[in-house]
């Protein structure tokens, strides 16, 4: 009796042992499953953000070759970008420090602008243009009177 009750006892730790094996088995088969969906999920997710990224930069360069186009500037100057000293050197200046500035510069202006006649600058502007223009007849007079006076001298010199 006693060796089969050690049968038996062997019988259900045998049994045991391969429920345990099953469990484990199934156990470590649906968590790998689990990883694998995880991971493919992820592959995914940076396949999508590959795809974005390289759309993104498409449009990037897109939209450089237009600016490129629209401003000949920018060839002129591109070999100043980002050096120490130029008016490009974006790493000493701080952006919104310069937007603060910018949008009260413009404030300004927009306040100047309302107690400024417009009409009475049109009429400076003219007024200036004449006086320039009145000057250069004034030299061109003078020379005139310059060359009269040479001439004179050089048609004596010759007649006599």
């Amino acid at each position: 009796m006693f060796l089969l009750s050690k049968f038996n006892l062997s019988i259900s730790l045998w049994h045991f042992l391969i429920g345990c094996k099953l469990w484990l088995r199934t156990t470590i088969s649906v968590e790998a499953f689990s990883l694998c969906q995880y991971f493919s999920m992820l592959m995914r997710k940076k396949a999508l953000k590959i795809k974005r990224m390289e759309m993104e930069q498409k449009d990037c360069s897109l939209k450089v070759d237009k600016l490129l186009e629209r401003h000949s500037w920018i060839v002129a100057e591109k070999q100043l970008f980002g050096k120490s000293g130029t008016d490009y050197d974006f790493s000493s200046r701080d952006p919104r420090k310069s937007r603060e500035e910018l949008e009260k510069l413009q404030a300004e202006q927009s306040g100047l602008e309302k107690r400024v006649n417009k009409k009475v600058i049109v009429m400076f502007e003219k007024a200036e243009d004449e006086y320039n223009d009145l000057l250069s007849k004034k030299v061109i007079e003078e020379l005139d009177e310059k060359k009269k006076e040479t001439l004179k001298v050089t048609w004596v010199k010759v007649t006599s």
